[in-house]
C-alpha cells in the first residue's frame, strides 16, 4: 500500500474577501457578509479587519455591530461566489485528478504519487522545500487568477492538512512532511482537533485532557471506556492514523433549503407562501445536479428554539416543486402547528438518485406529465436573468408581489442584490 499524502485548501473570509476585490475601496476595512440585525440575522463571513473587533461567522448580526459599529455590512451574492469557487476547483483540479469540494471555498485533494508530477523529491528532507514550493506555486496561482487568498496545509492525513491550513492564516502554507504528524499536533490545544467542538471539548477537559498529547499517552482502552467510539477516533487523529480519503465523485446525500423569519409566522395561510417558495428553491437545485429524490423532510422551530422534523417517503423520486411543495404541506397540517408562531421552516430533499436513471410514472397524470416541460422553461429563464425574475403566485403573499414571504425584497440578479435571510444545505 503506497504512503498517502494529502494537501487542504482553504479560502481565506471567503464571501467577505470577493466582497472587498470587487469593490476594492473597502480593501482594509472591517467587511462582513451576513443578514440585517432587526431580521435575526447572522454573520456569514468577516474580513480579517471586522475578527480584530472580534465579529466572526455564525454570530448574530446585532451583535456584531455592537463589537464593530464601523462594520460595513453587506448582503450576500451567492452566485458570485459560486462563480469563483468553480474557477478556484478547476485550478485544484489541475494539479491532481483526486480532488474534493468540501464547500464553496474549501476542498482536499490527494497528492499520493504526485511527487515526480511536481517535481518534488521525498527522499530530500522528506520532501519539505518540493512540497512547500508547490504549495506557494499553488496558492500564488489561485491569487493571480482570482485575486483572492488561500491558505494551504499538507500531511499525510486530510485531518493533519486540514488542522495545517488552520494554521497560519491568512495566506499562509504549512507543510507537514510525512511521520511528523504526531509531532505537529501534540501541542495544540484539544479545541484545535478536528471534530471536537464545545461539548466533547469540556468532556475532554474534565477528565483532565488539555492538549493531544494528552491523548496521545492515553491507552486506547481507557479512551473507549470514556468517551466511546469517540475515543478511539480521537487516538487515531493525534497518531496521524486515521484513514480517510479523498472522494472527488462523492454524492449529495441531501438538498435542503431553510430560512429564519425577521418575525414569527403563525399559520397556515402565512407558511403556505413560504414552503412554497423553498420547494421551487430546491427543486430547481436538484435539476442543476440531475438528481431526483425520494424523501421529502419538514424541519420547524419555534419561538422557543424547539425544533422538530418530519418525513415522509414517496414511491417514486422526484425534482418537482409542485410535489414537494404539497409533500412539505401535508407534513406540516399532520403537525397541527396552525396557532403555533414559528421561527424557522425548512424544506430537504433526501433519498436521491440520478434524473436520466429514473422511469416516469405510469399512471401520471397530465400535468404531472407537463411539469418537466414547464420546469425546463422556469429553469431558463432564472439561468438567463436570475432566481427572482418567475415566481409563481403560491409564493406570494397577498399584501404584494414586490416581497418574498420572509421579508427579502425582489430585485434583478446582480451585485449587491443577492441576500442570506435562507440558507442552502446541501449534505453528503
Amino acid at each position: 500500500m503506497r504512503a498517502r499524502y494529502f494537501a487542504h485548501v482553504d479560502m481565506d473570509a471567503f464571501y467577505a474577501s470577493v466582497e472587498v476585490l470587487d469593490r476594492p475601496e473597502l480593501s482594509g476595512l472591517p467587511v462582513a457578509v451576513g443578514g440585517k440585525p432587526g431580521e435575526r440575522g447572522v454573520i456569514a463571513a468577516a474580513s480579517y479587519a471586522a475578527r480584530t473587533f472580534g465579529v466572526h461567522s455564525a454570530m448574530p448580526t446585532a451583535q456584531a455591530l455592537r463589537l464593530c459599529p464601523e462594520l460595513i455590512l453587506l448582503p450576500g451574492r451567492m452566485a458570485r461566489y459560486q462563480e469563483l469557487s468553480e474557477q478556484i476547483m478547476q485550478i485544484l483540479r489541475d494539479q491532481c485528478p483526486a480532488v474534493e469540494p468540501l464547500s464553496l471555498d474549501e476542498a482536499s485533494l490527494d497528492l499520493s504519487g504526485c511527487a515526480r508530477l511536481h517535481g518534488v523529491d521525498e527522499a530530500v528532507d522528506g520532501g519539505h522545500k518540493g512540497w512547500t514550493r508547490f504549495a506557494q506555486a499553488l496558492q500564488h496561482r489561485i491569487h493571480t487568477e482570482t485575486g483572492l487568498w488561500a491558505s494551504v496545509g499538507l500531511g499525510e492525513t486530510r485531518r493533519i492538512a486540514k488542522i495545517a491550513s488552520d494554521h497560519r492564516k491568512p495566506a499562509g502554507v504549512v507543510v507537514v512532511v510525512r511521520g511528523e504528524g504526531r509531532d505537529f499536533l501534540a501541542d495544540l490545544p484539544i479545541e484545535k482537533l478536528r471534530g471536537v467542538g464545545p461539548k466533547m471539548a469540556e468532556r475532554l477537559r474534565r477528565q483532565g485532557f488539555r492538549r493531544a498529547r494528552d491523548i496521545a499517552s492515553t491507552p486506547r482502552t481507557q479512551l473507549q471506556q470514556l468517551f466511546g467510539k469517540a475515543g478511539s477516533a480521537l487516538l487515531d487523529m493525534v497518531e496521524a492514523r486515521d484513514l480517510g480519503g479523498v472522494h472527488p465523485d462523492r454524492r449529495e446525500k441531501s438538498v435542503g433549503r431553510e430560512t429564519t423569519f425577521a418575525r414569527d409566522l403563525v399559520g397556515m395561510a402565512a407558511l403556505e407562501p413560504v414552503l412554497s417558495r423553498l420547494s421551487e428553491n430546491v427543486a430547481r437545485r436538484l435539476r442543476k445536479r440531475s438528481l431526483q429524490g425520494r424523501v421529502i423532510q419538514l424541519k420547524i422551530r419555534d419561538r422557543g428554539f424547539h425544533t422538530f422534523t418530519r418525513r415522509h417517503s414517496m414511491t417514486t423520486p422526484t425534482d418537482s416543486a409542485p410535489r414537494i411543495r404539497d409533500e412539505a404541506l401535508r407534513l406540516l397540517r399532520a403537525m397541527q402547528w396552525e396557532q403555533v408562531p414559528v421561527r424557522l421552516i425548512g424544506v430537504t430533499v433526501s433519498g436521491l438518485t440520478e434524473s436520466r436513471a429514473v422511469q416516469g410514472e405510469l399512471f401520471a397524470t397530465d400535468e404531472e406529465r407537463r411539469q418537466p416541460g414547464i420546469d425546463r422553461i422556469v429553469d431558463a429563464i432564472h439561468d438567463r436573468f436570475g432566481s427572482n425574475a418567475f415566481l409563481r403566485g403560491r409564493s406570494l403573499l397577498a399584501t404584494g408581489v414586490d416581497r418574498t414571504p420572509w421579508g427579502a425584497t425582489l430585485s434583478p440578479s446582480g451585485p449587491g442584490s443577492g441576500r442570506l435571510d435562507s440558507s442552502e444545505r446541501i449534505s453528503q
